[in-house]
C-alpha cells in the first residue's frame, strides 16, 4: 500500500483539484458520532452502469465492457478481480463509490409493476472503480493519497495535481425561482389517507411516502454543498459529478456497513426539531421519546430490519445494540437504533447489500407490499431518493447511507424528494409538515 502524506490540503482543496478529471465525488465517513473522514477520487479504473435495467462494467483503459445480472453482481466481480488483502490503513482505502437509486427494486424485484416514469434521465445506479483516492483526517487535519500501489503512473499524476493545481474560487449556486412540486398538498394530504386506508384494511402496518421538489438554480452545485456543510452538516454528506448532472446528499442515515465480517445497519424513525433555546430542545426530545405513535412506528422498521439483515447473517448473530437512542443534529432530532450480526459464510458483501436494499425505514412494512402501493400512490419515480450512497473496498468491506436529504441537479434544475412515514394514528396536516422540515437544510442553504 502506497501513503503519501499531503500538507495543507482540505478534502475541498483536494477535491477542486481533481475536479476536471472523469467521475469526482467527495464523500464523508463518520467513527460514531463525529466525522473522522472525508475520501476524494476522480477518474476510476473502471464504472459500472444500470441503465434501463441494464447493467455493464466497462474499463477505462482497455474499453472492455461486461454485462451483469445487476450492480451487486457486477460490484462482487469487478472488485474481486482487484483484491487487496493487506489490512488498509483507513476505513476506505481504495474501491467503489457510487449511488443506487431506489428504482433498483424493478430488477431485485422483476414482479413490480414499473408504472412510474423515470423523469430525470439518471441511470438506475453508477459506480466508479477508484485507485488511488484522497483521504483527509478530520481529528488530525492531514491528507493523505493512499493506493495499493497497482499503477504508480496514477498515484504520481495525483500527487501532483493536489500539491500543485491552481484552482479556482467555486462560483456561488442560487435559486432562479421558488420551488415547485410534484403534487399539490390537497393531493398529498389525499395520499395520506389513501394509505390509511391500506393500513385499516390490514394490507401494511406502516409505509414511507414521498413528494418532489424542484427549483430551478444556476451555478455551481459544489457551492450549495460547501454551504449545507458550513451550516447543516450531515454525517454522510456527499457531492458526486457525473458531468450532466450532479448529487448533493446530506444524509443523516446510514443503510448498511459491513467491516471483517460485522453487519450494522442505523435505521431513523422519528423525527422532531430543534427547540428554539436549551428548555425546548429537551421538550421537543421527550416528546418524541414519549411519542406512541412514533415509537410504533419505530419498532415495525427495526423488525423489519432485524429480518432483513437476518437473511445474511449466521444465525442467532443478530442483535440490537442501541434502541431508540436520539441523534441530535443542526435542526432536527432523529430516533436512532443500532443492529449488528455477523455476515454469513459464503455470502458475498453486495449480497449483503442487496438483502437490506432499499431500506426498510424508507418503503415500510411489509416492504413487498409497501412498495407496490408506493408505486400506485406517488405520481412519478423516487430516483436517487431513497436509494443509496456508498463504498465497497478492496477488502470486502462498505458503508452506504440512505439516500434521503438527497437532491439530483440536472439540466438547470435541483430535485429533492421529502417524505416521511405514515402509520393507523398519522395525521396527513402533521405528515405534510413533516416533509416540509426535512427540506430546511436545502431550502436555508438556497436562500
Amino acid at each position: 500500500m502506497l501513503i503519501e502524506e499531503i500538507k495543507d490540503k482540505t478534502a475541498y482543496d483536494a477535491f477542486a483539484a481533481l475536479r476536471h478529471l472523469p467521475m469526482p465525488v467527495f464523500i464523508s465517513g463518520w467513527d460514531g458520532r463525529n466525522r473522522r473522514y472525508t475520501f476524494v477520487a476522480a477518474s476510476p479504473l473502471s464504472t459500472i452502469t444500470t441503465d434501463g435495467c441494464v447493467t455493464e462494467a466497462r474499463d477505462s483503459l482497455s474499453g472492455g465492457v461486461r454485462t451483469f445480472k445487476d450492480p451487486f453482481e457486477a460490484l462482487d466481480a469487478v472488485l474481486n478481480e482487484r483484491r487487496y488483502d493487506a489490512a488498509p490503513p483507513f476505513p476506505f482505502s481504495g474501491g467503489a463509490i457510487g449511488f443506487l437509486t431506489y428504482d433498483l427494486k424493478n430488477i431485485i424485484e422483476p414482479a413490480f409493476a414499473r408504472n412510474a416514469i423515470k423523469t430525470t434521465g439518471v441511470p438506475e445506479s453508477l459506480i466508479g472503480v477508484y485507485d488511488p483516492i484522497y483521504v483527509f483526517d478530520h481529528n488530525d487535519e492531514r491528507g493523505y493519497i493512499v493506493s495499493t500501489g497497482a499503477d504508480l503512473r496514477r498515484f504520481n499524476e495525483m500527487q501532483g495535481l493536489i500539491k500543485h493545481r491552481k484552482t479556482d474560487k467555486t462560483p456561488p449556486l442560487i435559486k432562479t425561482a421558488g420551488p415547485s412540486t410534484n403534487m399539490t398538498k390537497d393531493a398529498y394530504l389525499r395520499m395520506v389517507g389513501r394509505a390509511k386506508e391500506y393500513i385499516a384494511a390490514g394490507d401494511i402496518y406502516q409505509i414511507n411516502l414521498s413528494q418532489r421538489l424542484s427549483i430551478p438554480i444556476k451555478g455551481d452545485a459544489f457551492a450549495l454543498f460547501q454551504r449545507l456543510q458550513e451550516s447543516h452538516p450531515g454525517p454522510f454528506a456527499s457531492f458526486m459529478d457525473f458531468n450532466n448532472f450532479q448529487i448533493i446528499s446530506n444524509t443523516p442515515e446510514r443503510l448498511l456497513r459491513l467491516t471483517n465480517g460485522l453487519l450494522e445497519t442505523e435505521p431513523i424513525k422519528g423525527t422532531r426539531p430543534r427547540g428554539k433555546d436549551l428548555s425546548h430542545d429537551i421538550l421537543m426530545i421527550e416528546e418524541l421519546k414519549s411519542s406512541l405513535k412514533e415509537r410504533a412506528e419505530h419498532v415495525m422498521i427495526v423488525d423489519l430490519e432485524r429480518s432483513d439483515l437476518g437473511r445474511v447473517s449466521v444465525p442467532g448473530s443478530v442483535e440490537v445494540t442501541a434502541f431508540e437512542a436520539i441523534h441530535t443534529y443542526e435542526h432536527l432530532h432523529h430516533m436512532v437504533t443500532t443492529i449488528r450480526s455477523r455476515l454469513k459464510p459464503g455470502t458475498s458483501p453486495a449480497q449483503a447489500l442487496k438483502a437490506c436494499f432499499p431500506g426498510g425505514s424508507v418503503t415500510g412494512a411489509p416492504k413487498f407490499r409497501a412498495m407496490e402501493i408506493i408505486d400506485e400512490l406517488e405520481p412519478c419515480s423516487r430516483g436517487i431518493y431513497t436509494g443509496s450512497i456508498g463504498w465497497m473496498d478492496f477488502n470486502g468491506n462498505l458503508d452506504f447511507s440512505m439516500a434521503i436529504r438527497t437532491a439530483i441537479i440536472k439540466d438547470g434544475m435541483l430535485h429533492l424528494h421529502v417524505g416521511g412515514g405514515i402509520v393507523a394514528d398519522s395525521v396527513p396536516q402533521e405528515e405534510y409538515d413533516e416533509t416540509m422540515l426535512k427540506a430546511q437544510d436545502f431550502l436555508r442553504s438556497l436562500d
